[in-house]
């Protein structure tokens, strides 16, 4: 799929669940697909992380199996796990070794030095 259609506005996330093409997964966490167990193409389906700060969120994809941004882009580049499930927009991305590095130079742009936010105590 067209991942810029997938991390989108200011927080550069969908807060869809369409991230189901390509991930290491064990086969019993099957993410939406526990909800929708007839309907194949829900089936390892998990919601959309933005990309701000990224590179403070390692390890990536739901279950923690791709250490670094750079892997989870070789990941894609080759078109992820092949499986039934595999969404059907989902095809190698083709990158360059210079490509896969101006995107992640990118990525590391979408970083904040924002002050962390103290979420208040509220009363019971």
């Amino acid at each position: 799929k067209d991942r810029k259609h997938l991390h989108v506005g200011d927080h550069m996330a969908s807060n869809d669940h369409n991230a189901k093409e390509a991930v290491h997964i064990h086969k019993e966490d099957k993410g939406r697909g526990d909800n929708f167990p007839k309907n194949v193409k829900m089936q390892f389906a998990f919601k959309t992380p933005g990309l701000r700060n990224l590179t403070d969120r390692q390890p990536f994809m739901h279950d923690g199996s791709i250490g670094t941004v750079r892997a989870v882009i070789e990941h894609y580049n080759t078109g992820g796990v092949k499986r039934p499930s595999l969404s059907d927009e989902m095809k190698p991305l083709n990158l360059t070794k210079a490509e896969i590095d101006d995107l992640v130079a990118f990525l590391k742009s979408a970083e904040s030095n924002d002050e962390p936010v103290t979420l208040p105590i509220l009363p019971h």
